[in-house]
């Protein structure tokens, strides 16, 4: 197994700008470990014709210990995006303890969710597995099997529901490599994920997160997804005020104006009379506050006294208070 470590100009210069980002949009970085990062392609030998490239992001320790593990997040980007448009993902969740892993399947604009699905499935599998266990690996026995995040937005958010709901999927692992949470951002695929979702196993807690402006992936779609996972299930659901699909993500100039042009013409529509966005950088800096909240909840918490779902039980009431949150849903399954 070769590992292909990034640039190091590249990686260094991806750095500093996230971190710039990341002071401005998100506030301090309380960084507790530094990023380590490689990349590879993979084929899942049940579908030998279908590579596709996996970056991993992981914590480096300042004096390794035999006993320390990590959660790991594998992330779906959305439709026609690019893994990297959503580095700020890694960045939130590394630095406190947490391996990121992004599959960049279907970077273009041709997409089979079925087979996304198995492939975010299949990165944990691999991740679990060869990667844990492979002494050349920077990450060698440091992966805790035990807990770990599907997440991923728009089509990937789609495909997020359907690798922990698709009774074929569970078939082709055996029922094993399971993630144990998930969050989904504008999640697509009504009404076909909806049968997905109803199956979503009933220890595996889940938050939807969407946007009231959202005119692609509409947020009344990602409301039925949430009320498609069982009700004996921990999960979560909120929508973000005047938030639109394309500003989950942060993307080259272009891209990003080609996205919102596609909204904001659909918007113009069902939205004729409300259609005011917030920034982008105000959106990202909610999805980001809610991702670390989450992972705190599911990943980092010792589960003894739940102090991270009441810490983000109490964020999301305090912003339905002040309207930054339309609608918040949740059951009393989380504890």
């Amino acid at each position: 197994l070769h590992y292909n470590n990034s640039p190091m100009s590249v990686v260094s210069l991806c750095c500093v700008l996230a971190t710039l980002l990341l002071s401005v949009f998100y506030g301090p970085v309380y960084a507790t470990y530094e990023i380590g990062n490689f990349n590879v392609s993979l084929i899942n030998p049940a579908f030998p014709d279908h590579m596709f490239p996996v970056y991993v992001f992981y914590p480096i320790e300042s004096a390794p210990t035999p006993s320390t593990t990590f959660p790991t997040v594998v992330f779906a980007h959305g439709f026609a995006c690019d893994a990297s448009f959503y580095f700020w993902v890694y960045q939130q969740a590394v630095p406190r303890g947490v391996i990121v892993a992004y599959i960049d399947s279907y970077p273009g604009v041709g997409m089979n969710i079925t087979q996304f699905s198995i492939d975010q499935r299949y990165t944990l599998q691999w991740l679990q597995t060869v990667v844990n266990n492979n002494k050349s690996s920077p990450i060698y026995q440091q992966i805790n099997v035990a807990k770990s995040l599907a997440a991923g937005h728009s089509a990937g958010g789609g495909a997020t529901l359907s690798t922990m709901g698709d009774a074929y999927i569970d078939w082709l692992f055996n029922d094993s490599y399971r993630f144990t949470s998930i969050y989904t951002m504008a999640p697509c695929g009504f009404p076909a994920t909806a049968k997905f979702a109803k199956n979503i196993p009933s220890d595996v807690p889940a938050f939807v997160f969407t946007g009231t402006l959202d005119c692609i992936c509409p947020s009344f779609e990602a409301h039925l997804l949430f009320g498609h996972i069982p009700a004996a299930n921990c999960k979560y659901y909120a929508d973000l005020v005047n938030a639109t699909h394309c500003q989950w993500l942060s993307a080259p100039q272009k891209l990003e104006n080609d996205c919102e042009r596609v909204e904001d013409t659909i918007c113009d529509v069902a939205h004729p009379f409300s259609h005011d966005p917030m920034a982008l950088n105000e959106q990202l800096s909610v999805a980001a506050e809610y991702f670390r909240l989450w992972i705190n909840a599911t990943l980092l918490d010792n589960g003894v006294d739940n102090d991270g779902y009441k810490q983000l039980d109490a964020q999301l009431k305090l912003d339905h208070t002040n309207n930054v949150l339309s609608i918040v849903n949740q059951t009393m399954a989380c504890y």
